[in-house]
Protein backbone atom coordinates (compact mmCIF):
# COMPACT_ATOMS: atom_id res chain seq x y z
CA UNK A 1 0.00 0.00 0.00
CA UNK A 2 1.33 3.56 -0.41
CA UNK A 3 0.60 6.21 2.07
CA UNK A 4 1.15 9.73 2.39
CA UNK A 5 4.83 10.72 2.92
CA UNK A 6 4.09 12.43 6.29
CA UNK A 7 1.60 9.47 7.80
CA UNK A 8 2.22 8.02 10.94
CA UNK A 9 2.02 3.81 11.45
CA UNK A 10 -1.91 3.13 13.49
CA UNK A 11 0.13 1.52 15.91
CA UNK A 12 0.33 3.78 18.92
CA UNK A 13 3.58 3.76 20.17
CA UNK A 14 5.04 2.29 22.99
CA UNK A 15 7.70 4.48 25.05
CA UNK A 16 10.87 2.29 25.67
CA UNK A 17 9.80 -1.14 24.86
CA UNK A 18 12.29 -1.38 21.73
CA UNK A 19 16.07 -2.79 22.67
CA UNK A 20 17.92 -0.55 19.69
CA UNK A 21 17.46 0.34 16.20
CA UNK A 22 20.39 0.72 13.52
CA UNK A 23 20.75 1.51 10.03
CA UNK A 24 22.80 -0.40 7.46
CA UNK A 25 23.38 -0.65 4.01
CA UNK A 26 23.31 -3.89 2.37
CA UNK A 27 25.37 -4.31 -1.01
CA UNK A 28 24.42 -6.75 -3.42
CA UNK A 29 26.60 -8.42 -5.70
CA UNK A 30 26.53 -6.45 -8.67
CA UNK A 31 27.36 -3.19 -6.32
CA UNK A 32 23.70 -2.34 -6.23
CA UNK A 33 23.22 -0.56 -2.25
CA UNK A 34 20.23 -0.93 0.14
CA UNK A 35 19.58 0.82 2.83
CA UNK A 36 17.92 -1.38 5.86
CA UNK A 37 16.27 -0.43 9.32
CA UNK A 38 16.53 -3.17 11.75
CA UNK A 39 14.83 -2.79 15.53
CA UNK A 40 15.12 -5.04 17.66
CA UNK A 41 12.30 -5.74 20.61
CA UNK A 42 13.00 -5.52 24.41
CA UNK A 43 11.03 -8.33 25.05
CA UNK A 44 11.22 -10.13 22.24
CA UNK A 45 8.43 -13.17 21.16
CA UNK A 46 10.65 -15.16 18.41
CA UNK A 47 8.26 -13.56 16.16
CA UNK A 48 10.41 -11.31 13.27
CA UNK A 49 8.72 -9.30 11.13
CA UNK A 50 10.18 -7.85 7.17
CA UNK A 51 8.31 -4.16 6.39
CA UNK A 52 8.74 -3.92 2.70
CA UNK A 53 8.33 -0.17 1.60
CA UNK A 54 6.38 0.59 -1.55
CA UNK A 55 8.13 1.84 -4.53
CA UNK A 56 9.18 5.53 -2.86
CA UNK A 57 11.81 3.15 -0.99
CA UNK A 58 12.91 3.58 2.89
CA UNK A 59 11.14 6.47 4.45
CA UNK A 60 9.94 7.47 8.58
CA UNK A 61 6.62 6.09 8.15
CA UNK A 62 8.49 2.16 7.04
CA UNK A 63 11.15 2.83 9.90
CA UNK A 64 8.56 3.82 12.74
CA UNK A 65 6.28 1.13 11.22
CA UNK A 66 9.26 -1.76 12.56
CA UNK A 67 9.51 -0.07 15.74
CA UNK A 68 6.10 -0.44 15.87
CA UNK A 69 6.05 -3.65 15.67
CA UNK A 70 9.24 -4.30 17.88
CA UNK A 71 7.68 -2.50 20.68
CA UNK A 72 5.02 -5.14 20.36
CA UNK A 73 8.10 -7.82 21.11
CA UNK A 74 8.58 -8.76 17.27
CA UNK A 75 12.20 -8.26 15.92
CA UNK A 76 12.16 -6.56 12.83
CA UNK A 77 13.91 -5.21 9.65
CA UNK A 78 12.46 -2.57 7.03
CA UNK A 79 14.17 -3.16 3.66
CA UNK A 80 14.60 -0.74 0.74
CA UNK A 81 14.54 -3.84 -1.71
CA UNK A 82 13.91 -1.41 -4.69
CA UNK A 83 17.12 0.53 -3.57
CA UNK A 84 15.36 3.84 -3.77
CA UNK A 85 17.15 5.47 -0.66
CA UNK A 86 20.94 4.53 -0.68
Amino acid sequence: MCVPFNAQPPIDPIAGAALDAERHKLTSRDGTQFDTYAVRAANPTGVGVVVMPDVRGLFPFYEELAMRFAEHGMDSVAIDYFARTA
